[in-house]
C-alpha cells in the first residue's frame, strides 16, 4: 500500500511497519499530522474496502417482484402491516389510490413519465410507498431496505427521494393531513 502526503511516498508493507510508523508519528508532528488526516480507507486494500462496502450486492437480493414487501403487501395481514408501515391496510390503499397517479404521471429522472421508453420500473407504486414508510419506520436502514424491496443501493435512493416527493404532494392536498392552528371554539 502506498501512503502520499506533501509529495512525500511512503510505502506499508506490513503489521511491523505501521507498528513502526505509529511509533514514530509520536516523535515526530508532521508524522502524527498524517495520521489525524488519514482514514481507514487509506490503508485497506481495494479488496477489503469493498468488503467492508454497506452496501448489497444486486447478484445476493432476491427479485424485485418477489420481494418481502411485496409479499407482505398482498397478504393484507393489519398486524404486520402496521409494524412494517405504522398504517393499517386501509390507510394505506387510501394514500396509494392518490398516489398511484402520480406515480404514473412522473417518472423518478423526468419530469414526464410519457416520455420515457426502454425498461419498466424495477419498483411499482405501491412498493414505493411503502419504501418511505418503511425507511421512517426503521430509521432509513438501506441495507435493510435492499433486502425488503430486492432493489439495489442506487435504485432505492432514487426511488426513495422520487417518492417521498410524490408522498409530499399527495398530503399537501389531503385536508386531513394539514397541520393548522385550532379555532378558539376548539381550544375551549
Amino acid at each position: 500500500m502506498t501512503i502520499i502526503h506533501d509529495g512525500v511516498t511512503m510505502v506499508v508493507m506490513d503489521d511491523d511497519f505501521v507498528s513502526l510508523f505509529l511509533l514514530l508519528s509520536c516523535q515526530h508532528p508532521s508524522i502524527l499530522a498524517l495520521l489525524l488526516q488519514a482514514k481507514l480507507k487509506h490503508f485497506l486494500s481495494l479488496e477489503e474496502l469493498r468488503k467492508r462496502d454497506r452496501r448489497i450486492p444486486h447478484c445476493a437480493l432476491v427479485v424485485a417482484r418477489q420481494s418481502s414487501f411485496l409479499r407482505l403487501y398482498h397478504s393484507r395481514n393489519e398486524q404486520s402491516f402496521i409494524t412494517f408501515t405504522g398504517l393499517d391496510c386501509s390507510t394505506f390503499e387510501y394514500l396509494l389510490d392518490k398516489f398511484r397517479p402520480l406515480y404514473h404521471h412522473y417518472s423518478p429522472r423526468l419530469r414526464n413519465a410519457n416520455a420515457l421508453k426502454g425498461r419498466p420500473r424495477l419498483l411499482g407504486p405501491a412498493a414505493c410507498l411503502g419504501l418511505v414508510f418503511g425507511c421512517m419506520r426503521t430509521r432509513g436502514s438501506l441495507f435493510v431496505m435492499q433486502m425488503i424491496f430486492g432493489a439495489s443501493h442506487s435504485v432505492l435512493c432514487l426511488f426513495l427521494q422520487f417518492s417521498i416527493r410524490l408522498l409530499f404532494k399527495v398530503l399537501k392536498e389531503e385536508p386531513l393531513a394539514k397541520v393548522g392552528i385550532p379555532s378558539v371554539d376548539e381550544i375551549q
